[in-house]
């Protein structure tokens, strides 16, 4: 995603944006849905690009996080992008640097009420993470599920939750575990086994 280079950019933070065009494109033999979006208050605009036919979890989830934001349906085919013109959302942008060149990015996207134009007010959380956990079929483990996605999401403050889930073998906790991780972004997830007691304590990662 890149701003618009005659624009000061917008700052590291949480905004409400409004998509004001979408397109879909085939690139290489692969779907992208291109969206431009403006920052309410400012009115500067981004663009954003997801990759709809991705292979990639991360790629996947993206997208997926970022329909439900706007309410819309899970699959793009699903529905006419037309449509997702003048839908609002919130996200954190954050700069990125890739090979000497700096850009930004959106993040954690999330519902806005449509009656409250003065800030971006996310939806109930807890509710938020059933219906995710849902759709990621984790029958059973609701519960499980939304307290690591809690403690996995407080890693953005400044004292994280640590969390150790304990139970019989092939009781299936490294599956919950996974399903519920595959909703964060890609570059926050390190997947470390078999370790000896005293490892982390001499990790520096």
């Amino acid at each position: 995603m890149k701003n618009e280079k005659e624009q000061t950019p917008l700052g590291d933070g949480i905004y409400e944006f409004e998509i004001i065009s979408s397109s879909v494109l085939n690139e290489n033999s692969r779907k992208k849905l291109r969206l431009e979006v403006k920052e309410v208050k400012s009115n500067k605009t981004l663009q954003i690009i997801f990759a709809v036919d991705a292979t990639d979890s991360w790629k996947e989830n993206r997208l997926a996080e970022f329909l439900r934001a706007l309410g819309a349906p899970g699959e793009l085919q699903r529905f006419d992008t037309d449509s997702l013109i003048g839908k609002r959302f919130s996200g954190r942008v954050f700069t990125v640097e890739k090979d000497g060149e700096k850009f930004k990015n959106i993040i954690e996207f999330n519902k806005v009420h449509e009656e409250d134009n003065e800030s971006p007010q996310v939806t109930n959380i807890y509710k938020e993470f059933q219906t995710d956990i849902a759709e990621l079929t984790v029958v059973g483990e609701t519960e499980l599920g939304i307290l690591i996605l809690l403690v996995a999401v407080s890693s953005y403050l400044p004292k994280p939750l640590n969390l150790s889930v304990r139970g019989p073998s092939s009781a299936g906790k490294s599956f919950v575990i996974k399903k519920i991780l595959s909703l964060l972004p890609h570059d926050k997830v390190v997947t470390l086994a078999y370790l000896s007691p005293k490892a982390l304590f001499h990790w520096k990662g």
